[in-house]
């Protein structure tokens, strides 16, 4: 059964996914500098989400591996 930490997961992939899109489809038009630092920004804000959904499955599996012992 799915849980909240499983709709987060799933929420923060498709932003993930998104943020990839902006990233690429450069949908501000910026250029130069200004496009170097919108892609910094978008790659740091998808890290940040990886690492989110990365704890997010090991405290789901924690939680799923406790309900068996």
């Amino acid at each position: 059964m799915a849980n909240s930490l499983d709709m987060w997961i799933v929420q923060l992939d498709e932003l993930i996914q998104h943020a990839i899109k902006i990233r690429e489809d450069n949908v501000m038009k910026y250029r130069r500098n200004v496009k170097k630092a919108f892609e910094m920004g978008l790659n740091m804000f998808i890290l940040l989400m990886k690492n989110m959904i990365e704890d997010m499955v090991k405290e789901n599996k924690d939680k799923v591996g406790h309900e068996y012992e």
